[in-house]
């Protein structure tokens, strides 16, 4: 409640971005190695996970995941050679792949190559046709998706994301469903065209994806793809109005197996939690691309792209307006802040400096609405959709999404949530020898305005005596993987005189807690006393 009534209070006015923890650095590009195809021999996701550590280990970072047989992460020269005999590793690609070698690895792995080798060459598989008029930002782009009855059984745990908390803060996995739906009528056709459209698609929403990753590397984004081309409708989607979604969306996702009688949007959020189970991500949601290659690249009402704020999804035509398919990465990353609950800043989107959206709950303050400047910051953003990629992340843009570090300790306050608790404090002392136990909790961050959810766990408790190694210490359980864990340790034998013990938290990405320190005095020789007495420091 603290940490709350904080958030509300720096609300109340309009703090400097450092005070609220918001002005984060700008990272560029050239910062980063270059990109490589890693083609894996894993059978699931969990033994492609494994493989890819090595991967982590010699500083490389995993961005994209197409399981269980492709990845494609930052990686050095260096550590693609050490990478050479990696187990589950096959190889590692930099130019063009050869679709022949990915082919036996299953369709999922071609849609991986065939995306990676259009990403190369995106000017050889379709150039944006010429209009009309210059392209602007999506019109009435944000939408609120209604939350019915969870199905029986659908809720996870305290802490974790509920059935309907499929993107509350862009920090951690993220399942992402490629849907391309293909009418039975002759309008539209994906066939039609330059070859490769599909494919070009596919590799234009992963560099819109790829753009947020690379703006907060702390996030630890990766993203898991589930592709699905040629989608069977009955409905020509861009003939219709963009709020006659539900016919072919819901024609859509009964062809993938999720029928029956309920909404479009129970149908799409029982698909993310199905992939989310799957893939074992934090978050999922889904892309509905409509074909508008024989059309003017708008549906019926003159929308081209909107997406729902907080998801579950959202949809993009094929040209998005004037900005063309060699610029859907910017429509991309624009919808995806929405995903995300971050608001639009330009002007006649008509969102008010006063408007706070996220988990965080920050406030619009970069908003081009009332008038320029008025709301106190006039900087480019992605949300603005001023020029297309690379576009900057303003800092309420950030906030909204969840990267803001409150107290400057490199974590991101959605999961700088680990609290050590001590039990024995004194230590208890006997034969020699100081046991401490206690427990290690993920306490949620407490957002002013939704559901309290937390995607951390814990991963090791280590300790250090007088300045001396860290050392780890056993899970009472056997094994640190949630978000509760106990913990009991015995230091060696202790000598007369001051001691000091410090403990620390991993989680699941390795960052490290803050350390708590206990000093205390033992005021007899333990190795002549089977009765020491302890005084605190």
């Amino acid at each position: 409640m603290l940490r709350k009534m904080a958030v509300l209070l720096l609300l109340l006015g309009i703090p400097s971005l450092a005070a609220a923890g918001l002005a984060g650095a700008s990272h560029s590009h050239a910062d980063r190695p270059p990109k490589a195809l890693i083609l894996l021999d894993t059978s699931d996701v969990p033994e492609m996970r494994r493989a890819l550590e090595a991967v982590r280990a010699h500083g490389g970072r995993v961005v994209h995941l197409y399981p269980p047989h492709v990845a494609i992460a930052y990686l050095s020269a260096e550590a693609e050679a050490a990478l050479a005999k990696a187990p589950g590793i096959v190889a590692v690609r930099r130019g063009r792949v050869s679709i022949d070698e990915v082919a036996r690895y299953g369709s999922p792995a071609r849609a991986a190559a065939e995306a990676w080798n259009a990403g190369l060459e995106p000017q050889a598989t379709g150039v944006p046709r010429p209009g009309e008029r210059l392209a602007q930002a999506p019109p009435n782009d944000v939408r609120v998706a209604p939350r019915e009855s969870a199905p029986p059984g659908a809720a996870a745990g305290a802490a974790a994301p509920g059935y309907y908390d499929t993107s509350e803060y862009m920090i951690g996995d993220v399942a992402v469903g490629i849907i391309l739906p293909e009418s039975s009528g002759p309008a539209e056709d994906w066939d039609y065209g330059p070859a490769g459209r599909r494919q070009l698609v596919v590799s234009e929403i992963q560099a819109g994806l790829d753009w947020w990753a690379a703006n907060e590397p702390r996030a630890e984004l990766t993203f898991v793809y589930d592709v699905h081309y040629d989608v069977p409708t009955a409905h020509e989607p861009i003939a219709l109005s963009s709020r006659d979604e539900g016919i072919w969306i819901g024609e859509a996702m009964s062809s993938l197996g999720y029928g029956g009688e309920a909404s479009y949007f129970t149908k799409v959020y029982s698909y993310l939690n199905d992939l989310r189970a799957r893939y074992r991500t934090d978050w999922a949601f889904a892309i509905f691309v409509v074909d508008s290659y024989q059309d003017d690249g708008y549906f019926a009402d003159g929308t081209f792209a909107y997406a729902y704020l907080g998801g579950p999804f959202l949809v993009m035509t094929y040209d998005n307006d004037n900005w063309g398919i060699a610029n859907m990465d910017t429509i991309t990353a624009h919808e995806t802040g929405h995903i995300f609950l971050a608001l639009d800043e330009y002007a006649g989107a008509g969102a008010a400096c006063t408007d706070s959206s996220g988990y965080l709950w920050v406030q619009n303050r970069n908003s081009l609405y009332p008038a320029p400047g008025s709301c106190g910051l006039n900087q480019d953003c992605i949300m603005r959709s001023a020029h297309a990629l690379p576009a900057p992340a303003c800092p309420y843009t950030r906030g909204q999404v969840g990267w803001r570090d409150s107290d400057g300790d490199g974590l991101l306050d959605p999961v700088d949530t680990i609290v050590l608790t001590l039990r024995s404090w004194p230590p208890e002392i006997s034969t020699g020898a100081a046991s401490y136990s206690g427990t290690v909790r993920d306490v949620p961050w407490d957002s002013p305005t939704r559901a309290d959810v937390s995607i951390n766990r814990i991963t090791a408790v280590e300790y250090q005596l007088d300045g001396g190694a860290w050392q780890r210490v056993p899970a009472a359980d056997g094994a640190y993987d949630e978000a509760l864990e106990e913990f009991h340790f015995t230091t060696p034998p202790l000598a007369r005189g001051v001691h000091s013990v410090s403990i620390r938290v991993l989680d699941r990405w390795g960052r490290v807690s803050a350390v708590t320190t206990d000093t205390f005095t033992v005021a007899s020789d333990v190795y002549r006393s089977f009765l020491p007495f302890v005084v605190r420091g």
